[in-house]
């Protein structure tokens, strides 16, 4: 995992230093338009996270519970800036948050008490905060007549990648049962943690006015974070995982 997240950081810092470099170069040719706001847009975006569920905690609940890391994956809502820097190559600043708790029964039945042991698990991804490069690939554009209105272009297609810190919480509440003895307690079982991401992403826009786009986005994310707590001896949170999500993109100075 160690050795990706070095892979993308270096694709991401070269993608980074292509816009950081390139955008002095647009403005001296365009010195005056390269700072417009019309290459600035705004998206808000609601999507869910499907999590990839490799690490010692969750492959526990899975083992252990009715229900499993899948029905962990949050719901997520997330709002991002993009700046054209140059031609088709933009920089993209993001924060997301989503949570899902789920109940579930323990598997194992405890000989010291009748009926199934229940509990509630939850999982938050708060503060996710991420920066990084875009670019745009491809565009279907109108012909004829509809070539000249401001919806010439009818669909966008772009690629990205990039860096960011990701925030979890994780707690667990409710009657378990100690697999070994077979004997069910009561407890309230908690983690929180910090860690590194890195991420690549493709998304389509579909515009409907001038200033306004449809998007579809497209996520697969790489990083873990450290458990503490009652999670101590655990070994690192998975944060890896998918997002697909649904928005809308804002460009109001068109």
């Amino acid at each position: 995992m160690n050795r990706l997240l070095k892979k993308w950081t270096s694709c991401t810092a070269a993608l980074l230093a292509s816009a950081v470099v390139a955008s002095p170069l647009a403005a001296q040719a365009k010195s005056d338009s390269q700072w417009s706001l019309s290459r600035l847009s705004a998206s808000l975006q609601i999507g869910q996270f499907s999590l990839s569920g490799g690490s010692e905690a969750f492959a526990l609940f899975d083992s252990a519970l009715s229900s499993g890391t899948s029905a962990l994956s949050p719901r997520v809502t997330s709002a991002s800036l993009r700046w054209r820097a140059w031609d088709r190559l933009y920089v993209v600043a993001s924060a997301e948050m989503g949570s899902r708790t789920m109940n579930t029964t323990s598997r194992v039945q405890g000989t010291n008490v009748t009926g199934a042991s229940a509990q509630k698990t939850s999982f938050e991804l708060n503060g996710v905060q991420t920066i990084g490069a875009q670019w745009h690939a491809w565009s279907w554009k109108a012909t004829g007549e509809a070539a000249k209105s401001d919806r010439a272009e009818r669909l966008k297609l772009f690629a990205g990648a990039g860096l960011g810190r990701a925030t979890y919480a994780l707690r667990q509440t409710g009657s378990f049962v100690d697999a070994a003895r077979r004997v069910a307690f009561n407890d309230d079982l908690q983690s929180k943690g910090r860690g590194s991401i890195a991420y690549l992403n493709a998304a389509a826009e579909v515009p409907v006015t001038r200033w306004a786009a449809v998007q579809l986005d497209l996520r697969r994310q790489f990083g873990s974070a450290g458990m503490n707590g009652d999670f101590s001896t655990f070994d690192n949170l998975d944060l890896s995982g998918t997002r697909y999500s649904l928005g809308v993109v804002i460009s109001p100075w068109r």
